[in-house]
C-alpha cells in the first residue's frame, strides 16, 4: 500500500504549515519531499514543513540530511 496525501495550511492566504504524509519513504518520495518543501520555503521562507511517515526505505544517513531541511520528522512505526 502506497498512501502519500499532502496537506497545506494557510493563514491570511499565506502556506504556514506543509504536512507531507508517506506509509514508505524510498528514494523517489524522499525526493519528492524535499522539492516540495523547497518550493515551499522558497514562496514563504517562514512556512514549516513536516514528514510524517511509517517506513523508511532508504539510506539513514539520507534522514539525517533531511533534517537540516525538514522543521520536523515523524515516525509512526512499529520496532
Amino acid at each position: 500500500m502506497k498512501v502519500m496525501e499532502s496537506y497545506i495550511f494557510l493563514f491570511n492566504s499565506e502556506p504556514v504549515i506543509r504536512v507531507e504524509v508517506k506509509v514508505e519513504v524510498d528514494a523517489l518520495r524522499l525526493k519528492n519531499v524535499f522539492m516540495n518543501f523547497t518550493l515551499a520555503k522558497m514562496l514563504n521562507p517562514d512556512v514549516k514543513t513536516i514528514l510524517v511517515y511509517v517506513n523508511w526505505n532508504v539510506l539513514e544517513i539520507l534522514k539525517y540530511i533531511m533534517l537540516k531541511y525538514v522543521d520536523r520528522l515523524y515516525w509512526f512505526g512499529s520496532g
